[in-house]
């Protein structure tokens, strides 16, 4: 019997992954006590600094640690089948070419930059017609695929056994006449943002969200070291905490999008997009009133 399913090898990814964003978390939590106890000043902005760069990191490195429990290679009647998170690439066996190991090539593969066990991702050219995509675990092991369009790089466990799949589909010399699929991650964006209602309520977060933060900073103004009077108000209270609101609602509405378009993908989810995304304009306004309470 042929093995038609075959998995990238994970464990190293899964560790390191998996600890680098409990890391992360750990310390932008740190970070963000840190900062709501210190002046406003250079060291505060350095904190804020680390703690933006954090917050962008750990969503990346989510996204890798999901693409990779969700990464496959299977063979399907007629199909290739390619999987990693929320790319998927259907490629018709009929237009592969040949499949081979990255050591047999006469040529050498432009890896990609940035890698990491567990995640050698991306798409790099090879040449002016060509192009190289990464779906892969790690380099040892590497497969290469040249299709009639592009070439694809993938790592299954047991290289050994999926060349014997390929060759055992390929010696029945019989294709059903299929049609592949390219899935990806940025077709998703473009889906929802050609839903008006999806449109609508992430606009009016992102348009509350900026014109909170855009009051913050009008209406705080330095006092001392570590005491901001706001508005008209002689009432002195923690610049830096009220500084802080706009930040955390900001990183909600990051989070609300990015968990919201996780669901848009697929039509019975979609309402909890909706419901999420609804969110967001509500804890904008809940902060603008707390923020309001705070300073008058």
């Amino acid at each position: 019997m042929i093995d038609t399913v075959f998995y990238p090898p994970r464990r190293s990814g899964l560790v390191l992954h998996v600890s680098l964003v409990l890391g992360f978390l750990l310390a932008g939590f740190w970070l963000f006590n840190q900062a709501s106890r210190t002046p406003i000043g250079t060291v505060f902005a350095i904190y804020l600094l680390i703690l933006f760069v954090i917050a962008a990191s750990v969503p990346f490195l989510v996204y890798r640690l999901y693409g990779l429990i969700r990464s496959s290679y299977i063979f399907l009647p007629g199909i290739l089948r390619l999987t990693w998170g929320l790319r998927v690439e259907e490629i018709p066996l009929a237009n592969i070419n040949w499949i081979i190991s990255e050591d047999s090539l006469e040529y050498r593969l432009p890896f990609p930059l940035f890698r990491l066990p567990g995640a050698l991702l991306g798409v790099r050219r090879l040449d002016r017609r060509s192009l190289v995509e990464f779906m892969a675990s790690q380099r040892e092991g590497l497969l290469v695929i040249e299709t009639s369009r592009n070439i694809y790089a993938i790592s299954p466990e047991d290289p050994e056994a999926f060349l014997q799949a390929f060759q055992r589909v390929s010696e029945t010399g019989y294709f059903d006449p299929v049609s592949g699929q390219s899935v990806r991650p940025g077709a998703l964006v473009e889906t929802a943002w050609g839903s008006k209602p999806a449109r609508s309520l992430l606009g009016a977060g992102f348009f509350l969200s900026i014109a909170f933060a855009a009051w913050i900073f009008i209406a705080v103004n330095p006092q001392a070291s570590d005491r901001f009077a706001l508005g008209n108000t002689a009432r002195l209270i923690n610049g830096t905490q009220v500084f802080l609101l706009p930040i955390m609602n900001t990183f909600y509405f990051v989070f609300d999008l990015l968990v919201g378009l996780f669901f848009f993908r697929r039509e019975e989810t979609r309402t909890l997009s909706y419901l999420l995304w609804m969110t967001s304009p509500l804890v904008s306004a809940l902060f603008f009133l707390a923020a309001f309470l705070l300073v008058y």
